[in-house]
Order: C-alpha cells, then structure tokens, then sequence
C-alpha cells in the first residue's frame, strides 16, 4: 500500500456539515458539496449529503461514476463543557473521527489509509526554505500596505507599524540562517 499526502484528498469535515444544519434533531436535510483540484479549479468529486439521525447518506460523483455511501453518525459527550457533539464513524475501522478522506473511491478516516501529512515528507532544508518564504510572503503583502496605514499616531509607532518592523526582523534572521546553510551546502540554491 502506498503512502498517500492527506493534504491533496478531498476531505469531508462534520463540522461543515454541522454548519450547513444538517445534524439538527428532528429533521433531515440534504446539502450539496464540491470539491475543486488545486490551482486548477477543476471540479474533482461532487457530493450530495442527506444526514438523518442514524447517519448519512454521501451520493457522490468521481471520474463520470456515480456511487452512494453510508456513514455513521454519533453524538458524543463535548470534552469542553456540556452538551454532545456529531462525529462520524469510519466505515473501515470503526473508530470516531472528525473528518473522512476520499480515497480508492470511498470516505474513510485517516486510521483506514497509509497517508502523511505533507510538512511530515520535507526535510529540515525544505522547511526552513518554506519558513523563510512565507516570512518574506508576509513581509511584503505587509509593505503593500504602507501607502493605506498610518506607521506612528501621536508621535509613537502603530501597532502596524510595530507588525511590520517584527516581520522584517523575522525575514531577516530567517534569511541568516538560509545563507548560513547554504555556506555549508545543505540547502540547495533557489
């Protein structure tokens, strides 16, 4: 069995359900859903979902094929607080879960699959690569801004002002530590 990236999978979330209404006593409703390819835009899988008390029903499309799938629902005890909250239960495993992921056709919880996150498939170097630029990201969506915000109020710097001053510190001592692995040839050039 092959290692499948969680971060690619379509993922069906109780709490967007829950959103939606679904999971409101005494009714069933039904909500459509759709799941888009990254970057693309193109549609992947489309689901209806039709919640009663038992369970739901996910009638989905994938690739032209039409299939339905039942899934548990439960109520359990709110570990904060009183109350209860709806969880699914895996078709595959039978253990309680937050969040089913389509994968070889059917909605399983992560326990049913070999997947990994994708930050768990990158090395220290592709992590300090991707940390320094999303500090760089921020920094500039932050100095995009400068023109539309105030830096100093009453002769003392904004809180704006203060945000972007820590970013650049931040991009700054990130991009120390790049160029200093880099001098020791363990992060690839760019």
């Amino acid at each position: 069995m092959e290692i499948v990236i969680i971060d690619t999978l379509a993922a069906l979330s109780v709490w967007a359900l829950h959103r939606v209404g679904l999971f409101r006593e005494g009714n069933s409703r039904a909500a459509p859903i759709e799941w888009r390819e990254q970057g693309t835009g193109r549609p992947v899988l489309s689901a209806k979902i039709t919640a009663d008390g038992s369970g739901a029903t996910i009638a989905y499309t994938h690739n032209g094929r039409e299939d339905c799938q039942r899934v548990g629902v439960c109520m359990r005890p709110a570990n904060i607080g009183g109350g209860c909250v709806p969880v699914f239960v895996c078709p595959v495993t039978g253990k309680y879960c937050r969040t089913l992921y389509f994968v070889g056709g059917r909605f399983v919880s992560r326990f049913a699959f070999r997947g990994r996150y994708y930050s768990q498939t990158v090395g220290e170097r592709g992590r300090l690569l991707s940390r320094e630029r999303e500090a760089r990201n921020k920094e500039n969506a932050l100095i995009d801004e400068i023109p539309r915000r105030r830096l100093t109020y009453a002769g003392r710097p904004t809180r704006y002002a203060l945000r972007l001053d820590a970013q650049s510190k931040k991009t700054e001592r990130l991009g120390r530590e790049v160029a200093f692995f880099r001098l020791l040839n363990r992060v690839p050039s760019e």
